[in-house]
């Protein structure tokens, strides 16, 4: 996997209603782009795995390649959510691995509630797990023995300060500590490679505002 020994940025996927090649300037701004979700364009997050919309896609690694990244994230709603069966998501997974991208793509399952049903889904796929949350989690999904079975967990930080807490590896977090209205939470940033926006920007008034506070939190000025 390409990574830095610095902190990188990344974002979770809906933006706010504009032009999809102004979504894709913003996301090129952050160290790991995302693939941008415009409700206008692709449908809300159920709608695009509903439809298999995936519209700009190839134009955004494209974009990326031209830019010379080389790490990428798409953001998928997961079969939790959607209530889609494994077929489904191996035609998903299929249109994707279709498209060409001179890098790695990283592939995040969103599940606001998740549980062993999403990662045995996505294995049986002979897919990787990484999961994106927004909510304010349980005991159980705080299982260190569960989440040491993912690659990646992506959640919001505001609403679970204590979970770096509850795991052995650090590296596997991804903690969104800078919400849709720019707020922000400082943390301990020790054992962690990547930081995020807490959930989606549909609904943000300054997403200039968010990519500042989490530029702020990584890399503070100094005093």
């Amino acid at each position: 996997m390409v990574m830095s020994d610095k902190i990188l940025t990344t974002g979770i996927g809906s933006l706010p209603e504009m032009q999809i090649d102004k979504a894709f300037e913003y996301s090129l701004q952050f160290d790991i782009p995302f693939f941008p979700q415009i409700l206008s364009i692709h449908g809300n997050m159920i709608d695009q795995i509903n439809n298999s919309n995936f519209h700009g896609l190839q134009d955004f690694y494209d974009h990326c390649t031209r830019d010379h990244k080389k790490l990428v994230k798409v953001q998928i709603a997961g079969p939790a959510t959607t209530g889609l069966p494994v077929s489904h998501y191996k035609k998903i997974f299929s249109k994707l691995d279709s498209l060409s991208f001179n890098g790695q793509v990283l592939i995040f399952i969103d599940e606001p509630v998740w549980n062993e049903f999403t990662i045995d889904h996505i294995r049986n796929l002979g897919r990787k797990v990484s999961i994106h949350t927004c909510a304010n989690l349980s005991d159980f999904q705080l299982d260190d023995n569960l989440l040491n079975d993912l690659d990646f967990f992506s959640y919001d930080y505001l609403l679970n300060p204590n979970l770096h807490n509850k795991v052995s590896n650090y590296e596997k977090l991804i903690p969104g500590c800078v919400d849709k209205d720019g707020k922000y939470s400082n943390i301990l940033f020790e054992g962690y490679k990547i930081i995020s926006p807490t959930c989606g920007l549909a609904g943000s008034s300054d997403i200039s505002l968010v990519l500042k506070n989490l530029r702020t939190l990584k890399d503070p000025p100094i005093e």
